[in-house]
């Protein structure tokens, strides 16, 4: 839902997802579970830090006709309701974890001086609907806020109580889906 795109042309419905590398080195074996995908390493030559990216793509219609059905064309801007009304609650926590390890962030900073900063937050689009967000925190009972600035919007948690009850809700029965970075993230900062 978060770093992934879809376009359709003449003679192919396709579907695709790109990261960096390292990521989708963790993420890859899970997709190839559900099909055939190309694969391609991109290295970025005109920034020398810029970590080499990988992209997989399928032509899956049938995957394709099932995300388009569910609003993922619009997904920069409309609420993940529809989507999530199909999926079993017991299942719901690994789309929000997908969710945070695509535009989510976990951050941690403690200085030498003064409080430490706790933080995680997802990022998008400025007219991004966040109600689906929103009735999860509002369910898990976690403080939030929500701000908009000319180039994006951002649902963000700013207490430790909070991001925990985010953190222990999508790591529930952690089964090493998802990015260990982003998990290790997550435990330095309720464990600190």
């Amino acid at each position: 839902w978060a770093d992934g795109y879809m376009y359709q042309n003449k003679n192919n419905s396709t579907l695709g997802v790109g990261l960096v590398e390292c990521d989708m080195l963790e993420l890859e074996p899970h997709l190839d579970r559900i099909g055939v995908w190309n694969k391609r390493v991109s290295k970025n030559k005109k920034i020398e830090s810029w970590k080499p990216t990988k992209s997989l793509t399928t032509n899956n219609k049938r995957l394709y006709e099932f995300l388009k059905e569910n609003d993922y064309c619009e997904k920069s801007n409309k609420s993940a309701d529809k989507i999530l009304l199909i999926i079993p609650n017991n299942l719901k926590h690994y789309f929000f974890r997908g969710l945070s390890d695509g535009d989510g962030c976990f951050y941690y900073y403690k200085p030498k001086k003064g409080p430490t900063l706790r933080q995680f937050s997802i990022s998008s689009s400025r007219e991004q609907d966040w109600s689906y967000v929103e009735k999860l925190f509002n369910y898990l009972g976690i403080k939030y806020s929500i701000s908009v600035g000319k180039s994006g919007s951002q649902i963000r948690i700013t207490n430790k109580k909070g991001i925990k009850l985010f953190g222990n809700y999508i790591y529930q029965n952690y089964d090493d889906i998802g990015l260990s970075r982003k998990h290790e993230k997550y435990l330095e900062i309720t464990q600190i």
